[in-house]
């Protein structure tokens, strides 16, 4: 385990420092040349206003799924869906809050600031799929999704920027939609890799236990001590001894007859006793 941990981290910073360069002086800073200190200002001006709102999309939700995923991992998909639900209620109210302080703030640049808004959207939900996979010990997958949106844009708007009208085309808003796509893709990718562990439809149909919680049964009707199958398992599991057999005679119904006590009866008190009778 801690040979396959000290390969993937090495993978992990191979790959960033082979992405993240790039990344930052050869798209970022041409971006910022291309379409002017302006509206690449109003760009980052739309970040810092969107980046005050990040608390409400994890308040410490991705620190408790990585946890819940290490110590439960044959509740993987369980935790997940509850997850995923708590996610989807967390960017509700980011929206909520986020378009009505915005309008009071006095923006009017709204397209720029919904097509921002959307981008922290995906990179937050991202990041729950990484640390997801990095509780659930997926350590070379996360290692590739951690620079695989990167990639993508350092692919596709590298390539506009060769065109030779670039600076008509390359605009914050498409480099925006560029890496709003980008971090589709990558999720897409992510779900269909985790397809075999997760299924979504249980967001919408299975309730879960919740985060933290062991999983449960206290839905179902009750039945005998068991497991699955119709399982019984032995009465001492349930702290229930096995009757004597000088007790399940001594509670009899009332309807029996009355004990002998001289021992004239078939067998008489020795036989009560669990003792035979001497033959005189």
């Amino acid at each position: 385990m801690q040979n396959r941990f000290l390969r993937t981290l090495f993978l992990l910073v191979i790959l960033n420092l082979l992405v993240k360069p790039i990344w930052i002086f050869a798209i970022d800073r041409r971006v910022q040349n291309i379409t002017g200190f302006a509206a690449y200002g109003a760009y980052y001006a739309m970040l810092s206003f969107c980046f005050l709102f990040t608390m409400v999309l994890d308040p410490g939700l991705n620190i408790r799924l990585s946890r819940d995923a290490a110590s439960h991992p044959d509740r993987l998909p369980r935790i997940l869906s509850e997850a995923i639900r708590l996610k989807l209620f967390l960017i509700l109210c980011f929206w909520v809050l986020l378009i009505p302080t915005a309008a009071m703030a006095g923006i009017t640049d709204w397209g720029t600031l919904l097509s921002v808004a959307l981008l922290f959207t995906c990179s937050s939900f991202m990041s729950m799929v990484r640390h997801f996979m990095s509780g659930a010990q997926f350590f070379r997958q996360e290692a590739w999704l951690s620079v695989v949106d990167k990639s993508i844009v350092i692919l596709l708007v590298g390539s506009l920027m060769l065109l030779p009208h670039a600076a008509s085309i390359v605009t914050v808003r498409v480099f925006v939609w560029v890496q709003v796509a980008a971090l589709m893709k990558a999720g897409r990718n992510a779900g269909f890799r985790l397809k075999p562990l997760i299924k979504l439809a249980r967001v919408f149909r299975d309730p879960g236990q919740g985060l933290g919680r062991h999983a449960g049964r206290g839905d179902e009707p009750c039945r005998m001590p068991g497991g699955a199958g119709g399982q019984l398992i032995p009465l001492q599991h349930q702290d229930v001894r096995p009757a004597g057999l000088g007790e399940v005679i001594g509670r009899r119904g009332a309807d029996d007859a009355a004990p002998d006590n001289n021992g004239a009866g078939m067998g008489g008190k020795g036989l009560r006793q669990g003792v035979t009778p001497k033959v005189r």
